[in-house]
């Protein structure tokens, strides 16, 4: 995932509890008028008891839907949660650019020739367009590379 948006993501979860619980201790103030209803050093640990929870769930959220790729010499390996797929170069018959996908950062598609299916990377992939650029240098012997894949990343054929 990009580093902007987990940092953004990090402070969402951790700001979320927080701003619950000062609203309710707001409310429980002015509308009741009363103090005795609910102690705010109660509050404040179930507030840090939210946010534990929150971080135990991102955790855990990250390491099963953790998506990231790896190009090595023999292929492109998918780590996709808790599962691991491997493309051989050789598999590769052709990559294009397919500017229809709108919900695409950088809407290029790896056509695999195995099962004949498509690929197309994460967008939260860190680094995409480098990755990308690695791939192509990788897979040139093997597949067709459209012209239009080269222009979107300013690269050479």
């Amino acid at each position: 995932m990009n580093k902007s948006l987990r940092i953004a993501k990090t402070v969402s979860i951790l700001l979320s509890p927080v701003v619950v619980f000062v609203f309710y201790l707001i409310y429980n103030y002015y509308i009741f008028g009363s103090r005795d209803t609910l102690n705010p050093f109660l509050s404040a640990a179930f507030c840090v008891i939210a946010i534990a929870i929150c971080v135990a769930v991102e955790k855990v959220y990250d390491k099963l839907l953790a998506r990231y790729y790896e190009a090595t010499e023999n292929g492109l390996v998918c780590f996709n949660g808790s599962e691991i797929i491997s493309y051989s170069w050789k598999t590769f018959r052709r990559v294009r650019y397919r500017p229809g996908r709108f919900d695409k950062y950088l809407p290029v598609c790896f056509e695999i020739a195995d099962n004949e299916q498509e690929l197309w990377l994460s967008n939260y992939t860190e680094e995409l367009a480098d990755l990308i650029r690695e791939i192509l240098r990788l897979v040139r012997p093997y597949a067709v590379i459209d012209k239009e894949v080269y222009e979107i990343l300013g690269c050479n054929e």
